[in-house]
């Protein structure tokens, strides 16, 4: 069907299907990202103090009283306003995407011309599908890749640098619609999350292993988290798969109640 024609004369059924897509592609692939992001700076926990001393220093508000800044976290939200000011943050955010690979094999494409890709022809019409993890994930791009290095996307002087072959949103005229929204509401959501709280490993260290669907997730596990600045030590506990909208969700294996996200 024409896109032209489609737009003139729109069936409810398509309708509804366009905004599923919309709606899915949106929630699981932001939660996806989060519940990974999790995991892995629980894995490294060096990295997860690194950048909260840079939220918090970074980002400060100077009508803050000084018992507010001796005395727990500080408050103020992180806003899109504060993004340049925190590169190692956003190095972190560029690390969890490249590393989360979560649409490693993208979406087909069909050939509209005839071209020749490291010596084979592949003739017009063909159905291709991109592998962005064959990017992400090149050791001739990025030097051993299957570590978690945010400062692979910083520069000599500590400021974040371009990486053109960073490609989570896939490239070209087709490549993810929502990409702005997804790159603020990822920076957002860990920028506060981060600031605000430490997560630690739960009765077990999370799982990095990658369970296969229509995005990667990583496997279900609870981790401890607790509010930074607070006297003493009082964990919560949580489910990362909570993160993902309610009819995404997997029945949980545990007894977890979502109320818990809340302080």
């Amino acid at each position: 069907m024409k896109i032209c024609v489609f737009l003139i004369n729109p069936r409810i059924e398509e309708l509804r299907g366009i905004c599923n897509d919309l709606w899915s592609a949106g929630q699981d692939t932001i939660s996806n990202t989060l519940a990974w992001g999790i995991a892995y700076l629980i894995h490294h926990p060096q990295i997860q103090a690194k950048m909260s001393d840079e939220l918090q220093r970074a980002v400060d508000n100077d009508d803050e009283d000084e018992h507010q800044r001796t005395n727990g976290a500080k408050n103020q939200t992180v806003t899109v306003a504060d993004r340049l000011k925190l590169p190692y943050t956003n190095a972190v955010i560029c690390e969890i995407q490249r590393v989360a690979n979560l649409a490693a094999f993208n979406v087909p494409r069909k050939l509209s011309r005839d071209v020749t890709i490291d010596g084979h022809l592949l003739k017009a019409g063909t159905v291709v599908c991109p592998q962005i993890s064959a990017v992400l994930m090149d050791e001739k791009i990025f030097e051993n890749p299957t570590q978690f290095c945010p400062e692979r996307f910083l520069d000599e002087n500590g400021k974040l640098k371009r990486v053109n072959e960073l490609i989570p949103f896939s490239i070209g005229k087709r490549q993810c619609l929502g990409e702005s929204l997804a790159r603020m509401e990822l920076f957002l959501f860990v920028a506060n999350l981060f600031k605000q709280y430490k997560f630690s490993a739960g009765a077990k260290m999370s799982s990095l292993e990658r369970k296969m669907g229509a995005t990667i997730k990583c496997q279900n596990f609870t981790c401890h988290w607790y509010l930074l600045g607070t006297p003493t030590f009082a964990p919560r506990t949580f489910a990362p798969q909570t993160l993902a909208p309610r009819h995404l969700r997997r029945p949980a294996k545990s007894t977890f109640a979502p109320q818990t996200l809340a302080p």
